[in-house]
């Protein structure tokens, strides 16, 4: 059982955690994650274990602070205007004849029905590998770190993806031509 006297006894351990992490901005909200990881990691210690006990903390404050932070890079979303993704309507030009439009909007929206398909982390990787959707364009190894998995688990995942978008999209090229 936890009680107030061990949280206070250990909180100076959230302070030295945010010190190494050098974590000095939104000070206040990082430190009541800090008080989080600090009672997971109490109700959870063993003491017949082989580490400390404030060993054992520090770890778990630690992760729930860098699972915070994956967390709220996850939500990032940076608009990038001026740049086309497959999301823009297409404005029709003068030079470029209707039914070319028509075409790309229908090839778009088969795209996207196609993604609509594809598993939550599938989905993530695609659409942060490529951008789409105006998503912040991101390598393996970032979006490995958001998904909690191994870069070389994302190139798996995208190759995967890939095939599965490749294999609906000829399919239905099959059927419209």
């Amino acid at each position: 059982m936890i009680d107030e006297q061990s949280i206070l006894d250990n909180e100076k351990l959230i302070y030295f955690t945010l010190k190494k992490l050098k974590l000095y901005h939104r000070l206040d909200e990082f430190v009541d994650i800090g008080y989080i990881g600090l009672v997971k990691g109490l109700k959870t210690y063993n003491p017949n274990s082989d580490y400390k006990e404030s060993t054992y903390l520090i770890k778990c404050i630690t992760n729930e602070i860098l699972q915070e932070i994956r967390k709220s890079t996850a939500k990032k979303y940076i608009p990038k205007e001026n740049l086309y993704s497959i999301d823009d309507k297409f404005i029709p030009d003068d030079k470029v004849n209707l039914e070319s439009n028509l075409i790309n909007e229908e090839k778009n929206n088969k795209l996207y029905t196609a993604i609509s398909t594809l598993t939550f982390n599938e989905k993530y990787v695609i659409r942060h590998t490529f951008g789409l959707n105006r998503y912040e364009k991101m390598k393996n190894k970032d979006i490995a770190i958001i998904l909690e998995l191994k870069a070389n688990s994302i190139a798996r995942i995208k190759k995967r993806a890939i095939t599965k978008l490749n294999n609906i999209l000829n399919d239905y090229e099959k059927t419209t031509y």
